[in-house]
């Protein structure tokens, strides 16, 4: 077998027997580390009130293995993340906060999208090795409590949809920027049309994604929400997120630029029993400081793409259930003068996608997975999330289906279903499960399984 591929290896076991195998091994870590649980947690007591007031620690443990039809090899990761912060209080107004982060691989049976190691021969774990500086800003509160934070920083933009820190992977999103946040009339008793009044803008020259790599963007977002009336039970909110991305590779097509204008609506309900919310939005996105060097290329010109969601959820005691539909549209272009047609669809490349489409990194078509967060033909997705805790144990599950929302492709991509198991052993440190199966409906050879256990401490 000297001289034969990598990939044409042959497999030392089956794929359902390899994940037998892995599910048996997650099995008895998990276990184990239950068994042990009361170690672990009397340490991190100790270490938490060890530690000063102003210097912060977080560490995850994180075993993952998966399984994906088209690879000989099944993927094992076994990484450690390490955060260290400190925090300067200047006065109770001024402050400043540093931050660094590592990511060790002790097991390394995966390709972790960086480099050419295991590329033929693993699936991917977006968990490469890595270190830096995670965070790095000064804040500043002025008067009528409006804050300022310029400089290294995590951005939560609403729920996250379009604009958020990603925290699925080891490492987590931050944002070079600066931003300023206000909030008012929080409290009234007038009968006022609006109240609860929040707006956020931040100006963004950089962006350090979770594999490590900065990206080299300037963007502009802005997040206006308010309540109607004094009641608070209905919230409008209005957004615009202006990107130009200066890091655009042509001949790949990875282009990210892109101007998003939208409007979100929540209406809260309280029945008899219970808890109840709707969410409807909806947004456009087009293109955004067109470049001299596209060279009136069609596949940059007129995005004019959509998204619309429409969303509910129920909430009686410690149990939930939600679900929804959301909306990704397509346009296409053709490409001269070859005549070939290609697509661009409604793009989040800056969001925590992974609390919305599910928890398999990215959704892939075809066996390719791009810089793009949603499908070039579009996605019709539906999602469905089951959620309570039992005997101090937090436990989900959840349903995700999807096809492309363009009708030319008639296929569907696909049902995935995820189920997480968490429990807190201190209030610092919390033991989790997850798993993730897929189908692809289009490809069989793409379908995943997925599993991960981890534990994780913050002091």
């Amino acid at each position: 077998m000297g001289n034969t591929p990598i990939y044409m290896h042959q497999r030392a076991h089956t794929p359902r027997t390899r994940f037998r195998l892995g599910v048996a091994l997650l099995a008895v870590i998990l276990l184990s580390a239950l068994a042990l649980a009361g170690t672990p947690a009397a340490h991190a007591q100790g270490l938490a009130h060890k530690l000063p007031e102003n210097v912060s620690l977080d560490l995850r443990l994180r075993y993952e293995f998966e399984e994906k039809g088209n690879f000989p090899n099944a993927g094992s990761a076994g990484t450690v993340m390490t955060r260290a912060g400190y925090l300067y209080k200047h006065s109770d107004t001024t402050q400043a906060f540093a931050e660094l982060e590592g990511v060790f691989a002790a097991i390394t049976d995966y390709n972790d999208t960086t480099s050419l190691s295991g590329w033929f021969e693993y699936p991917a774990i977006q968990d490469p090795d890595g270190y830096g500086l995670n965070q790095a800003y000064v804040s500043f509160v002025a008067p009528m409590e409006i804050h300022f934070v310029a400089g290294r920083q995590r951005l939560s933009f609403a729920n996250e949809r379009h604009i958020g820190p990603d925290l699925w992977r080891q490492n987590d999103r931050t944002f070079d920027s600066a931003m300023v946040s206000g909030q008012f009339l929080e409290s009234t008793d007038l009968d006022t049309i609006f109240s609860d009044i929040r707006i956020k803008y931040a100006y963004v020259f950089g962006v350090n994604q979770p594999d490590f790599e900065h990206r080299d963007i300037e963007a502009q977002l802005f997040d206006l929400e308010f309540a109607m009336w004094s009641s608070k039970k209905t919230r409008v909110g209005f957004y615009s997120y202006l990107i130009d991305d200066n890091d655009f590779n042509r001949f790949m097509a990875h282009d990210l630029t892109s101007a998003t204008f939208g409007w979100r609506y929540q209406r809260e309900y309280r029945p008899i029993n219970g808890h109840a919310m709707l969410f409807m939005e909806a947004a456009m996105q087009d293109n955004y400081q067109a470049k001299p060097e596209y060279n009136n290329d069609p596949r940059f010109l007129d995005k004019g793409t959509e998204y619309y969601l429409m969303a509910g959820e129920y909430r009686l005691g410690t149990f939930k259930v939600s679900g929804g539909y959301e909306v990704f549209t397509s346009t296409s272009r053709v490409f001269t003068p070859s005549g070939t047609t290609l697509y661009y669809a409604f793009q989040t490349p800056w969001a925590s996608n992974n609390n919305f489409n599910g928890w398999r990194d990215g959704i892939e078509i075809g066996g390719t997975n791009t810089d793009f967060t949603i499908p070039m033909m579009g996605l019709n997705h539906l999602f469905v999330t089951v959620e309570g805790n039992l005997w101090g144990t937090d436990w989900l599950f959840a349903y995700h289906r999807s096809r492309p929302e363009n009708t030319q492709f008639g296929h569907s991509y696909g049902p995935e279903f995820n189920v997480g198991l968490k429990r807190e052993i201190t209030r610092e440190s919390t033991l989790g499960l997850r798993f993730i199966a897929y189908d692809d409906d289009f490809a069989p050879f793409n379908d995943v399984r997925r599993a991960i256990v981890y534990y994780e401490a913050s002091f």
